[in-house]
């Protein structure tokens, strides 16, 4: 079960990840959209099959990115090669 706040603001991370090359927990308090990103970034890949990259600095800190040349339409052919059912 997704969080409220997840769902809140996933449309707003999905923009931001299009949009970014690199995104962090940072980037989203900075912009004054909240502190809880990998929530938001969990519910996006687990919920709406989104293949995010995950990558850690040496700080631990996380950086979140698309695949590159990744679109949103991509989504089905994403979900089926991990064995679920296709959403955007």
């Amino acid at each position: 079960m997704s969080s409220p706040y997840s769902r809140k603001y996933a449309h707003i991370v999905k923009n931001l990840l299009l949009q970014r090359e690199d995104l962090t927990h940072k980037t989203l308090i900075d912009m004054g959209h909240g502190w809880r990103l990998a929530a938001v970034i969990h519910y996006i890949k687990k919920r709406k099959n989104w293949p995010i990259e995950t990558e850690r600095d040496m700080r631990n800190v996380a950086h979140y990115r698309l695949p590159t040349g990744w679109q949103p339409g991509d989504a089905g052919a994403t979900a089926i090669a991990h064995g679920k059912g296709a959403t955007e």
